[in-house]
């Protein structure tokens, strides 16, 4: 009998329903999100930094170009807000990561870039980084990761219009009870 992870004999498994493929869809995209994070966790000690902040620096570090990218780009990129970008951001521009100018194109916002010495971290572990890419990636194909990257995409938007739709009844059940 087949053993799993755990080494213990696995139970004979049914056919998946569509419910059940979602389901385990949504167990593996957090186990692989959590594995994401123990390596980020892992880089970015080596770094002395925490994972968010590590997570800021690398999307700067690749989407900034020569003049900088702004905190609500990098907050689309993570998926996060922009006060959580801003707050990471000067933890990184305190430990001289990351360098913040004035936006040209707008007066109160910044564009941020690497600085030399946050280039100059990321690329003595780029090697490890381009490993742990690799390891993760072993037997995807460029098309298969292209349709992946898509997919997510629309589980994203179809995941978010889900959480509209889930606080809509309880918007409209709370004023239907007060009025």
């Amino acid at each position: 009998m087949a053993e799993n992870l755990n080494g213990r004999a696995r139970t004979k498994k049914n056919p998946l329903s569509p419910d059940r493929r979602f389901s385990q869809l949504i167990y593996d995209l957090t186990y692989v999100r959590e594995l994401s994070d123990a390596v980020h966790r892992q880089l970015a000690s080596e770094l002395d930094l925490t994972a968010p902040q590590f997570n800021v620096l690398l999307v700067i570090a690749e989407h900034a170009g020569a003049g900088g990218i702004s905190v609500i780009d990098i907050a689309d990129y993570l998926h996060v807000t922009g006060p959580f970008v801003t707050h990471e951001c000067n933890k990184l521009e305190l430990k001289k990561m990351v360098i913040k100018t004035p936006n040209p194109d707008d007066g109160r916002s910044v564009l941020l870039r690497p600085s030399a010495e946050g280039e100059n971290k990321l690329r003595g572990i780029s090697g490890k980084m381009q490993s742990c890419a690799d390891r993760f990636l072993d037997g995807v194909t460029r098309e298969e990761l292209r349709k992946l990257t898509m997919t997510l995409g629309k589980l994203i938007r179809g995941g978010q219009e889900a959480m509209v739709e889930t606080t809509r009844p309880r918007k409209a059940l709370r004023f239907w009870r007060s009025g």
